[in-house]
Order: C-alpha cells, then sequence, then structure tokens
C-alpha cells in the first residue's frame, strides 16, 4: 500500500465493479518483483499463461509516477483519477490495439467526458504483441488519493461494460470469456489477476 499507491485496492475495486456488470472474477496474485528492466519478461509468462484461456480482453493496470495535478479531476462532483491507455508503437499488434483504445475512449468520453486522460504511445511492447486486446491503463499516480482511483474503477468499469461485452461475444476463440489483468510494478510488483466468465 505505502509503495503501491493503493493499487491493490483499486485492482480489487475494479474486479468487483466489473462484477456488478455481470461478469464473475477470480481474482489470482503473483509477484514479478523487482521494479526492473526485466519486469515485463517475468510477467509475460503470467500473461501468456492467461492468454490460454482465450480471453476477449486483458486489462493491464498501473499507476503512473508524474505529478498528481496531471491525472486529478472531478466528475459528478467527486474527486476522480483520469485513466490514460498506453499502447506499445512495438508492438506487431499496433492497429488492432490502437483501435481497441480508440473504442474505449470514444465511449468513456460519451459517459464520463474528461475520464480518460488519452492514448499515450510508449516505444515498448508492453505485453501487447501476445494478443490484439491487451490494454495498459494509468489509474492516476501513486501519489493521486487511493479513493480517487477507485471511484475511477468504477466509473471506468460501468462505462466499458458494453464494449466488454461485445468483444466477449465475437467468434473466433474467445469462448465468452473475459480477463481482467492487474498488474502492480510501481514499488513492489505484486500482480493481481482476475479472469471473467459471463
Amino acid at each position: 500500500e505505502k509503495h503501491s499507491g493503493g493499487i491493490v485496492d483499486v485492482g480489487a475495486v475494479l474486479a468487483k465493479a466489473f462484477e456488478s456488470q455481470g461478469l464473475k472474477a477470480i481474482h489470482v496474485k503473483d509477484s514479478h518483483d523487482p521494479h526492473d528492466a526485466m519486469s515485463y519478461d517475468r510477467s509475460r509468462r503470467t500473461a501468456t499463461n492467461l492468454l490460454g484461456k482465450n480471453p476477449a480482453v486483458l486489462f493491464d493496470v498501473h499507476r503512473d509516477a508524474v505529478p498528481r495535478e496531471e491525472y486529478a479531476t472531478e466528475i459528478n462532483g467527486e474527486g476522480v483519477t483520469k485513466v490514460q491507455m498506453v499502447v506499445g508503437r512495438s508492438n506487431p499488434n499496433f492497429e488492432a490495439t490502437n483501435e481497441f483504445a480508440k473504442q474505449i475512449k470514444a465511449k468513456v468520453d460519451e459517459v464520463y467526458p474528461g475520464l480518460i486522460k488519452g492514448i499515450f504511445y510508449g516505444k515498448g511492447k508492453y505485453n501487447q504483441d501476445l494478443a490484439p486486446r491487451v490494454m495498459l491503463l494509468e489509474f492516476g499516480t501513486n501519489s493521486n488519493h487511493r479513493e480517487s482511483a477507485e471511484r475511477s474503477a468504477e466509473l471506468f468499469a460501468a462505462a466499458t461494460k458494453d464494449i466488454v461485452y461485445s468483444t466477449s461475444g465475437k467468434t473466433g476463440g474467445f469462448n465468452g470469456k473475459i480477463v481482467l489483468w492487474i498488474v502492480v510494478f510501481l514499488g513492489l510488483g505484486v500482480g493481481l489477476y482476475f479472469l471473467f466468465n459471463k
């Protein structure tokens, strides 16, 4: 908690919020310590195992490490953290991942304007080369209030449920399964995994 900006609790709220939208969450914890250049190599094994279950969506959720003011905002009179999506430029699935990010942003902008900070195009792959619907999300920073990030998680789940449902309903091996992957690389590097079934 002290080092993770409350991301473990934020992840639990996000899972519960998706459950309230009709998805059953199976919560798996893994550690990918330490937070270094090999973090993604270690997390990649877990991601590969999860993707073997044919998920429709994999969300990789972090807290950023920039000044808190970049993410602090209000929606419906309550303090929340903005959510930034990250798409890797080195990802061979770039076009599909980017389109998925744009769909999410458009839907959330429609329901909760201002919640999405934007789409950041990073130089890495972020495990997005493993499947076209792996999305890295930054729920505020490690210095934003945990409660603000938790409120953001609830709003994000409510706004994206239609996209998640429509994605899980497509043919092509998804089998109606949805995975929400929550990974903490900030400080402790604890990974939280949620398997969702409709």
